[in-house]
C-alpha cells in the first residue's frame, strides 16, 4: 500500500528496508507531525474509495490517500505497517501486529477493568461499581445474552472439540462472518455503550464492558487469516467459572527443523491469572503424540502444589494418548505478563513501543 499523499513526519533514525541504514530524508513541520518510524504500527479508518480505486485513508485525524491491492470498504478500520518512511512513505497492512499491539496494551492499562468483565462473563461474580441486580431489566438481558452464548459453547474440563470449535467462532474476524451474525466484541460494545447512555460516560461497569470488548476486538484482528508475509499464530482468552480466573492462550505451528516427515511441532502458552495460584505461564511443546509442559509460577508454594500434582496429571494425560509426557514446575523470575509481553511481540515480529503514547 504506497501512499500518495505528503504527510508530515519526523526524522526517522531506524534504517530503511531500502536505504540500508541510513535515516530518510524527509521531515516534517518543526515542532510537530506524524512519526512514520520504520516498523510502526498505525491504526486507520478507511473514509471513502475513489473513482479511480484509490482508498482516502483517516490515520491519527489525518486524511491520506493510498494505492491498495486488497479491496476495502469505506467505514473498515485497519492496521498499517510503516515499511519505509520520508516524504512517500510505504505502509503495508499489519492487522495481525495491529491486534497484537492494542491486546498488549489493554492487559497492561486495564487490567482491572478486564478482570472485573470476565469475572461476570464467566457469571462468576458481579461488578464492584454496579451489581447486576442494580442495571436496568433490558441492560441485564442484554449481558447475559452475550454470557449465555458464552457459557453454551463452555467446556467442562473433557475434549470437546465441537464446543471448542463454536466459541472459536466467536471471536472470528470482523467481515468473515454472515452479514446476519454480529461479533462477540461488537455485541460487548453495544451493551457498553447503552451502560454508558444511562449510567454516565464514566461509569465503572461501561468501562469495564468497553474494555473487555476492545480486547475481544484485538483477538479477531489477530485471528484474522494472515495476508502478505504477516506472521502466523493465534490467541484466544479463556474464562473461568466461580470466579476462579481468567487468561490467554497463545498458539503457533513452528517451522520443523528435522526431517519432512516429522510432524512439525507446535507450541502453547497459557498465561492465567487464577484467583488461588495467582499468575501461571504453562509452556507446552507438542510433537507427534509427545508433550512438554513447564508451569513457571509467582510464589514457592504454589510450585510445591503444581509439583505435587504432576504425576496425576501426567497420568490423565497419558490416558488421553499423549506419549512420553515431561512436566516441571519452576518458580518465575520474571512477572508472566511480562514473559507473555515478550512472547507475544515476538510471534508478532513487533517493535518495542510504549504502552502510552505521552506526545501532544
Amino acid at each position: 500500500m504506497k501512499i500518495d499523499s505528503r504527510l508530515p513526519t519526523k526524522t526517522d533514525p531506524a534504517a530503511s528496508p531500502k536505504t540500508n541504514g541510513t535515516t530518510p530524508a524527509e521531515t516534517g513541520k518543526p515542532g510537530g507531525g506524524m512519526t512514520l518510524t520504520v516498523g510502526t504500527v498505525l491504526k486507520g479508518t478507511v473514509l471513502e474509495i475513489t473513482a479511480d480505486g484509490k482508498a482516502l485513508l483517516d490515520i491519527a485525524g489525518r486524511t491520506v490517500t493510498a494505492r491498495t491491492m486488497v479491496p476495502l470498504k469505506p467505514g473498515a478500520e485497519l492496521y498499517l505497517e510503516v515499511k519505509e518512511g520520508g516524504a512517500m512513505p510505504w505502509l503495508t497492512q499489519a492487522d495481525k501486529k495491529g491486534g497484537a499491539q492494542e491486546l498488549i496494551r489493554l492487559l497492561f492499562t486495564e487490567g482491572a477493568n478486564l478482570a472485573k468483565a470476565a469475572t461476570l462473563l464467566a457469571g462468576g461474580g458481579e461488578s464492584a461499581a454496579a451489581p447486576p441486580t442494580a442495571l436496568p431489566a433490558s441492560l441485564l438481558e442484554a449481558l447475559a445474552a452475550v454470557r449465555g452464548e458464552i457459557a453454551d459453547k463452555a467446556t467442562s474440563g473433557q475434549a470437546e472439540s465441537g464446543k471448542l470449535s463454536q466459541l472459536l467462532a466467536l471471536l472470528r474476524p470482523s467481515g468473515s462472518q454472515a452479514a446476519t451474525d454480529i461479533p462477540l466484541s461488537k455485541k460487548l460494545s453495544a451493551v457498553a455503550d447503552r451502560l454508558a447512555a444511562q449510567l454516565g460516560p464514566d461509569h465503572a461497569s461501561a468501562n469495564e464492558i468497553k474494555a473487555m470488548a476492545k480486547l475481544l476486538d484485538a483477538h479477531q484482528q489477530i485471528n484474522a487469516r494472515p495476508s502478505g508475509n504477516q506472521p502466523d499464530f493465534l490467541i484466544f482468552p479463556c474464562f473461568f467459572t466461580g470466579n476462579a480466573g481468567w487468561g490467554e492462550w497463545l498458539f503457533s505451528m513452528e517451522t520443523s527443523g528435522g526431517k519432512e516427515a516429522e510432524e512439525p511441532p507446535c507450541t502453547i502458552d497459557f498465561f492465567l491469572r487464577m484467583s488461588r495460584l495467582g499468575d501461571v505461564h504453562l509452556k507446552v511443546l507438542l510433537q507427534g503424540e509427545s508433550l512438554r509442559g513447564d508451569f513457571l509460577v509467582g510464589e514457592e508454594t504454589v510450585r510445591r502444589h503444581l509439583a505435587d500434582a504432576i504425576p496425576e496429571l501426567a497420568a490423565i494425560l497419558a490416558g488421553h494418548g499423549f506419549q512420553p509426557v515431561a512436566l516441571t514446575a519452576r518458580q518465575a523470575t520474571e512477572n508472566p505478563l511480562h514473559t507473555f509481553r515478550k512472547e507475544l511481540e515476538t510471534k508478532a515480529r513487533l517493535r518495542p513501543f510504549a504502552l502510552i503514547d505521552l506526545t501532544a
